[in-house]
């Protein structure tokens, strides 16, 4: 799908992950949709690379990729997770209009 200045954001939002309590925990940080961690926006580079710890299994983490002025028809991500036994993963990816309407 282009984008034609119409606002695409995708939140990734990394639920229900863990490892044990960290010392880099994130809890309070990037917890709503709202204070989402921007990962990428338009005229900024998207080669950067970012390592994000995820503290523990009650944690909702959300990130943006803004796409406001582009007119990127795909995009990609690499996320790497050490496996842990019995931790479920669930990651989500969220489209945003403009005006905050929930496209899928």
């Amino acid at each position: 799908m282009k984008a034609k200045k119409m606002f695409v954001a995708f939140l990734m939002a990394v639920v229900m992950v863990v490892t044990s309590p960290s010392v880099f925990a994130y809890t309070g940080f990037g917890d709503t949709l709202q204070e989402a961690v921007m990962l990428y926006r338009w005229g900024y580079s998207f080669e950067d690379q970012f390592t994000l710890p995820i503290d523990n299994i009650n944690d909702y983490d959300y990130y943006v990729t803004d796409y406001t002025n582009g007119d990127q028809s795909a995009m990609g991500f690499h996320i790497s997770m050490k496996p842990q036994p019995g931790v479920i993963y669930d990651l989500q990816l969220i489209e945003q209009i403009q005006t905050g309407e929930l496209l899928k």
